[in-house]
């Protein structure tokens, strides 16, 4: 039953990961977190 459950979680994983890789090519326009990028100079 666990080996089950880890394929079913890998499935799940990587059909979100596809989605989200595809979705963030498409919509490289809409920034939404674009104001809160961490870089090395607003670290405090």
């Amino acid at each position: 039953m666990r080996a089950l459950y880890t394929v079913l979680f890998l499935i799940m994983s990587n059909t979100f990961m596809t989605f989200a890789w595809y979705g963030h090519l498409k919509f490289k326009d809409m920034k939404i977190f674009g104001n809160y990028r961490i870089n090395k100079h607003n670290i405090y």
